[in-house]
């Protein structure tokens, strides 16, 4: 599940130039979760917390419902940047989901995985723009050569 705009979410949400948020999805349906920052210093908050902790608990719920044995949770620029980032960590994993905060360089790998994985190229680029970064990988015979990734 991840706590990040990526290639595995449905849609962006339109926003206001500057603005940041995250998206859960957290079932069928497109029923998602969104998290703005607080203010300019990038701060979660409490609010946006508090709703992702209640879309933790839906989606162990639902998770449970299916069977699941293991939950992989990882959290993205927004919650690496965000100074309030680790209260979210902490309240995930007091719930038994142990979120990981990945840096930039396995951001930019999971979003080129998630793109190219059912899809008939080889070569090219892949750019991912969440909620707080943007990364852009390049690739050769689907692999991986290069990536970077670029906060805003």
């Amino acid at each position: 599940m991840p706590a990040g705009s990526g290639p595995t979410s449905p849609r962006r949400p339109r926003r206001a130039p500057g603005a940041a948020s995250l998206l859960f999805r957290v079932g069928p349906g497109g029923r998602g979760v969104y998290l703005d920052f607080a203010d300019a210093i990038k701060r979660l908050g409490e609010d946006a917390i508090a709703r992702t902790v209640e879309a933790f608990h839906d989606f162990c719920a639902v998770a449970d419902g299916a069977g699941a044995t293991r939950i992989i949770a990882v959290a993205t620029s927004a919650v690496r940047e965000a100074t309030d980032g680790h209260v979210l960590v902490e309240k995930a994993r007091s719930l038994g989901i142990p979120l990981q905060v990945i840096d930039g360089a396995l951001e930019a790998r999971l979003g080129f995985l998630g793109a190219v994985h059912d899809l008939p190229v080889g070569s090219g680029f892949t750019m991912d723009v969440g909620g707080g970064s943007v990364e852009i990988s390049r690739f050769e015979d689907r692999r991986l050569s290069t990536s970077w990734t670029l906060p805003f």
